[in-house]
């Protein structure tokens, strides 16, 4: 039986933890002091695809990040956000993960996606490259205690209020993993098919990595149109034109390999919008741009503008011109104003 840390008991922590749990692994999440009285007692989650409440049990915590090198852990996967693992006390945190693994065979997933994170993280951690790949989940998931979204189906809205988590598999691919490290990558993969409710997909570095770094012009250019529903989005929009050709900039930047620039190549302003409505429909009853209105029009909007300067930045020292990256950054400064 593997045995699991967590490092954030947030959306993707504890959507994580239940998948993982699922599959048949011990899992532990390392949280802060104030959050036990939540993880005191059974998680509830609510499935929105099945209209069903499913009781999250059987899972571990601490508090004291001393306490990761004493137990030894099949894989540690970190669900913070960049600001939160970059800040002073997720560096100190960086580095107590990094000693605590040494010499042992715990494999990394590193859930902080935006550009340049992996790097730093291999740096200031110190472990060995072989240890540790990217990951990402697909799953949409939210807290119903925190916020009420929209949903497109009959549902028990008691049970779904009192949820500490409501989630929906769009597109059966609950997770997804570089293969930066193919060993760690493809153990992962394996430990998380056998939950029997998703998927986890292995994708090359750089597939990976550009469906990563693009998708986030995509959240830009919702919240520049108002976050209407992808399906009401003119494709032909000066807007929309404006967040394709920035999507398509990053899609090019070389660190993207081959693959990006084939991608780019094949990008259009309609199979861009064909894309998003087919996610749209996928996220039923889910209103998947009230989702990321909440989520990226909020929560990690400061994470998503850092993310998207960095994309700027690279294109700018690769010597590109991003021009409609530059545009779309500077119509979402004068949104602030």
């Amino acid at each position: 039986m593997s045995n699991v840390l967590i490092i954030g008991a947030g959306s993707m922590g504890l959507a994580s933890g239940y998948f993982l749990n699922l599959a048949g692994a011990n899992v532990t999440f390392l949280i802060r002091s104030h959050h036990k009285k939540d993880l005191n007692r059974p998680q509830l989650l609510y499935n929105l695809a099945k209209n069903t409440v499913n009781k999250y049990t059987g899972y571990d915590y601490i508090t004291e990040p001393s306490r990761i090198a004493t137990r030894d852990y099949d894989f540690i996967v970190i669900t913070l956000d960049r600001i939160a693992l970059q800040s002073e006390e997720g560096t100190k945190l960086t580095k107590i993960i990094g000693e605590a693994v040494k010499g042992k065979q715990t494999k990394i997933i590193l859930g902080t996606v935006t550009i340049g994170v992996f790097s730093w993280f291999l740096k200031t951690s110190g472990i060995l490259p072989e240890m540790a790949t990217e990951g990402s989940l697909g799953v949409m998931c939210y807290p119903p205690k925190k916020v009420e979204l929209p949903v497109y189906a009959e549902v028990d809205k008691k049970a779904l209020a009192n949820a500490d988590a409501a989630w929906i598999d769009c597109f059966g691919r609950g997770f997804s993993v570089s293969d930066f490290s193919p060993s760690v990558a493809k153990d992962f993969a394996v430990l998380f098919n056998k939950c029997g409710v998703s998927r986890c997909a292995i994708k090359s570095i750089d597939r990976f990595a550009t469906d990563v770094d693009s998708c986030f012009v995509i959240f830009a250019g919702s919240q520049l149109l108002g976050w209407p529903k992808f399906s009401k989005i003119d494709a032909h929009s000066e807007l929309w034109g404006l967040t394709t050709a920035a999507f398509k900039e990053i899609e090019e930047l070389d660190i993207h390999g081959e693959i990006g620039s084939t991608l780019a190549r094949e990008t259009t302003e309609e199979k861009l919008a064909s894309l998003v409505v087919g996610w749209e429909k996928s996220s039923l009853p889910l209103d998947i741009q009230e989702f990321n209105k909440y989520h990226h029009g909020g929560k990690v909007n400061a994470q998503d503008r850092i993310h998207l300067n960095k994309c700027l930045l690279e294109g700018e020292r690769e010597g590109k011109r991003m021009t409609a990256l530059r545009e779309i950054l500077k119509r979402l400064e004068w949104l602030t104003v």
